[in-house]
């Protein structure tokens, strides 16, 4: 299987070989699946790099056909969220976003600390996001809510 990869195809400036220019179209190599860096970032090369960077981390390749596919209520296919780094300063990351909702966003950039303690606070954050947002109650925890609100008023 042909590992896949980013491939800047379009820079503002036109020729990619000065440091300002800024990456405005890319594909993937695997699908040629094409990203394009939104108009408000024309004058920020980095920001514009890392947006193109972070839709091609959330972007999946199709799948070419199975025969053995994958039945209707099986869950292979589907992804877990989890945190993506999409900012950092230095060594320190300081902004992360969840793969399923990519308008939100956890951020440390106001918070002084070592790489791991800044990694830990995302972490936590996402995961408070993704219980509140993600989590789906099992039988066992159905069961218990719906006595709880049951005898609540008793």
């Amino acid at each position: 299987m042909a590992e896949r990869r980013l491939i800047i195809l379009n820079y503002l400036s036109g020729v990619p070989a000065f440091a300002s220019c800024v990456p405005a179209f890319a594909s993937c190599s695997k699908c040629g699946h094409k990203f394009f860096a939104p108009a408000a970032l024309q004058f920020d090369r980095s920001e514009a790099r890392d947006y193109l960077e972070y839709k091609f981390l959330l972007h999946e390749c199709p799948r070419e056909k199975q025969t053995m596919g994958i039945g209707l209520w099986e869950t292979e296919g589907m992804k877990k969220p989890s945190l993506v780094i999409i900012k950092r300063q230095g060594r320190n990351p300081v902004v992360g976003t969840c793969s399923s909702c990519p308008q939100t966003r956890f951020s440390t950039e106001r918070k002084f600390g070592k790489p791991s303690e800044h990694e830990r606070e995302l972490r936590d954050l996402f995961d408070q996001h993704f219980r509140t947002v993600h989590m789906r109650e099992d039988f066992s925890q159905a069961a218990a809510r719906i006595v709880r609100e049951a005898t609540e008023h008793k």
